[in-house]
């Protein structure tokens, strides 16, 4: 994959922004995170996030160079940016990749070195239950796909199954919670989330508003106690990202929903997974351990179920689990070790070379900027490598 070179704009809430220059920032609140590298070490070929929408203008430059081979579930072929036109054959009005291709550049813009695998959907009535069912059984055959994001209505007695058989692969469903200003209490939802073989994997993402401070959206579907386990806040207001040039000449848009906010926790989950090498299930339960609590905050509004995701304090944890975890593979390499003879020294050399490498491999993954690690492996080192002397022996 080409490497990109950029800082990464992590849309998080209650982050002051006094040098706002976008309306994503100037709206959501704004880190600017400097990668080390030009990407974050490690294999994210199999780390992709699938993209189910209603179709993607494949030559977008935001998106040409981000888009994997994906499939067209309406069509069953690879035509992911086929004309929806109003026909007897597909039951739509007008040209429909406008919402797809908003949503995948959403992840384009936050995780430039994760693939996106599009997958086109229908846009009505029975034919688009069909296409999604159809385009949740081709992610089945995606092992690299760890991540499935669904910013559309969900026919939750059509597609429970389908979505179990994604969780119990280990993939993360993530759901756009809807735009109806009305609380989620639908049966077969409610049974859904209650499923052991879900494992947990499904989010319901609501979206946030910064009227004056962030705050459930006034159209944001809203958390029930049934549904509160698997419920989080994120920024979906006026989010602007890639659209068909017939949308807006400058092929970019200022969109807002809870299909935005889904799809910007899709793409901090994958930025979490890939720079710290964790889990689905770790980077969700992190996620909503560190959310921020409606209950002290004077902008409480109820029905929020986990609070407004936070990924600062998200990726400071985990940035502290590396540390410890480097800190101990440091530690388990450069003790026990025989002392006696020339060969068990120089075995004690490389192993304290080992606990430095562990230690600055683990701290140098993506941006985990921190010295604690890299010194403490430092330390290992010197401890089985003596100073050298210069005085000579015959």
């Amino acid at each position: 994959m080409k490497k990109i070179t950029l800082s990464l704009l992590i849309a998080t809430c209650f982050m002051a922004s006094s040098e706002a220059r976008t309306p994503w920032q100037a709206v959501c609140g704004h880190q600017i995170i400097p990668s080390i590298f030009e990407e974050p070490m490690g294999n994210f070929s199999q780390n992709k996030i699938g993209v189910v929408d209603n179709g993607f203008i494949e030559d977008h430059p935001l998106l040409k160079d981000r888009l994997d081979k994906g499939w067209n579930g309406r069509d069953r072929n690879h035509n992911i940016s086929a004309s929806i036109v109003g026909d007897l054959q597909h039951h739509e009005r007008g040209k429909t990749c406008s919402h797809g291709t908003h949503v995948a550049g959403i992840v384009a813009q936050l995780v430039p070195y994760i693939d996106i695998v599009p997958v086109k959907r229908g846009a009505s009535a029975n034919r688009s239950v069909d296409s999604d069912k159809a385009a949740l059984e081709y992610l089945l055959t995606r092992e690299d796909v760890k991540i499935v994001n669904l910013s559309f209505g969900i026919k939750w007695d059509r597609l429970g199954y389908s979505i179990i058989k994604l969780a119990e692969q280990g993939k993360l469903i993530v759901i756009a919670a809807g735009n109806s200003a009305k609380p989620l209490k639908h049966p077969t939802l409610i049974r859904l989330l209650a499923d052991p073989r879900l494992h947990n994997r499904v989010i319901l993402v609501g979206a946030t508003e910064k009227i004056p401070r962030e705050k459930l959206a006034s159209y944001s579907n809203k958390s029930t106690p049934s549904v509160e386990s698997a419920f989080i806040e994120v920024p979906g207001t006026k989010i602007t990202s890639s659209v068909p040039y017939d949308s807006d000449r400058t092929g970019m848009k200022e969109l807002s929903g809870t299909s935005m906010a889904a799809t910007i926790l899709a793409a901090a989950v994958g930025r979490l997974m890939t720079e710290f090498g964790v889990s689905v299930d770790e980077v969700r339960q992190v996620l909503f351990d560190t959310a921020i609590k409606h209950s002290n905050w004077k902008y409480y509004t109820a029905n929020t179920g986990q609070g407004i995701m936070n990924f600062v304090a998200a990726r400071n944890e985990f940035k502290k689990r590396a540390v410890a975890k480097a800190k101990s593979q440091a530690m388990d390499v450069s003790i026990d070790q025989p002392v006696a003879g020339l060969k068990t020294s120089k075995r004690r050399v490389n192993t304290g070379k080992q606990g430095l490498n562990i230690a600055t491999t683990v701290v140098k993954t993506g941006a985990a900027v921190t010295g604690t690690a890299y010194n403490f492996g430092k330390k290992a080192v010197t401890k089985v490598i003596p100073a050298r002397s210069n005085s000579s022996h015959s």
